[in-house]
């Protein structure tokens, strides 16, 4: 790679201690940097670049981490980062070094975790994360915001990515009602085109008709003269059934086959407009609707098996003994209580970059503010 010409490039004099250019999920890719002059260490850690950080960036869901929840593929690469640089950082630290973390995109979020992790063994250590995802939940938040400054860089789509931001935008933009609007306009859109499309076919055969080109058809090939007719109205946009059907009961007349035919389709779309549709289900019914379905399925399977075993028995049966009543089955154990999908925040002090009156501004945001938590289609 081009890191050790970019190390001298960017901090002459520095050295590349560590380096991973990871291609397994969970590994995350990353550059240990430190300077002797000037006692500073340097982990640098990259956003996403392989198909193995998609999968550690798709993993969103929520994972205990602390006294919170982080997200689960960015704290099993943070976990990962403790166990083998944390030693050597931890190692520069005691020897005098100043250690920042800097981190983009997917390295920002694992390089938020690591801070946690590492803030009791290196107090002066801070990490700075430029279009840092939401990673961390309320209860993580305020053991960041003095060691973590996460910068957005206006409309980036990176910070604004969470389940919960992406289950909002599909049920705004594939509610019922959006959808039949948008079925309802698209449908006009094609009657409009479909209507344009005829009236010049109708204008095409009239202007044949009036120079005298009906004349040069063969009167003796009936079968070919109605294969041409039919082909044109197809051409037309009306389908084959419709179209023989028309030419057939105005007796072989291209003009009026076409207005019968037209007639016919605008009816037989009335008629489908007037049949009412139940709306479709919304997304998050739909997904309930499926987790629902499999686990009945795989509920039948298990009694199902185990009407199967009851007849079956492993060596001698003892005794039934009549003075002894059959002991009662052990209750079920309690489920494992799960937090509700909870919404996840940028970590640190949030810094947004934006422009107005065609000038570059910067402002401190809350992490909860609605433009981070929401995505707008524009």
């Amino acid at each position: 790679t081009d890191a050790p010409r970019l190390l001298r490039q960017a901090m002459p004099g520095a050295e590349l201690v560590l380096a991973e250019m990871s291609s397994v999920p969970a590994i995350p890719s990353f550059f240990l940097v430190c300077s002797r002059e000037m006692k500073v260490a340097y982990l640098v850690m990259p956003g996403t670049r392989k198909l193995s950080d998609l999968v550690t960036d798709f993993n969103a869901t929520e994972e205990a981490f602390g006294d919170g929840f982080g997200h689960r593929g960015m704290v099993e690469a943070a976990r990962w980062m403790h166990e083998q640089v944390g030693p050597a950082l931890i190692r520069l630290y005691t020897s005098g070094y100043r250690i920042t973390l800097l981190g983009h995109s997917l390295g920002a979020g694992v390089g938020a975790l690591l801070t946690l992790i590492l803030r009791p063994h290196i107090s002066s250590l801070c990490c700075y994360g430029f279009g840092t995802p939401a990673c961390v939940d309320e209860n993580l938040m305020p053991q960041l915001l003095n060691c973590m400054v996460s910068v957005v860089n206006r409309d980036d789509l990176v910070p604004r990515l969470s389940v919960n931001s992406v289950q909002g935008l599909l049920e705004s933009v594939l509610c019922p009602g959006q959808v039949a609007k948008t079925q309802a306009w698209m449908k006009e859109d094609w009657q409009a085109v479909k209507d344009f499309e005829r009236i010049i076919e109708l204008r095409r055969r009239g202007q044949k008709e009036a120079e005298g080109d009906s004349s040069a058809s063969p009167s003796n090939d009936v079968i070919e003269d109605e294969s041409m007719k039919l082909m044109m109205l197809m051409e037309a946009g009306v389908d084959r059934t419709r179209a023989l059907r028309a030419l057939r009961s105005e007796h072989g007349d291209l003009n009026s086959a076409m207005l019968r035919a037209t007639a016919e389709m605008e009816t037989s779309e009335a008629a489908e407009a007037e049949v009412p549709t139940a709306p479709p289900p919304a997304p998050i019914q739909r997904l309930g609707g499926f987790f629902q379905e499999m686990s009945q399925q795989a509920q039948h399977m298990t009694q199902l098996g185990a009407s199967r075993l009851q007849g079956i028995h492993l060596g001698p049966r003892p005794p039934d003994d009549p003075d002894s009543a059959p002991s009662a089955p052990p209750p079920p154990a309690p489920p494992v209580p799960r937090p509700p999908q909870m919404q996840l925040l940028i970590p640190g002090e949030v810094i947004h970059l934006y422009r107005r009156n065609g000038l570059a501004r910067a402002a401190k945001c809350a992490a909860n503010h609605e433009t981070f938590t929401r995505i707008i289609p524009s």
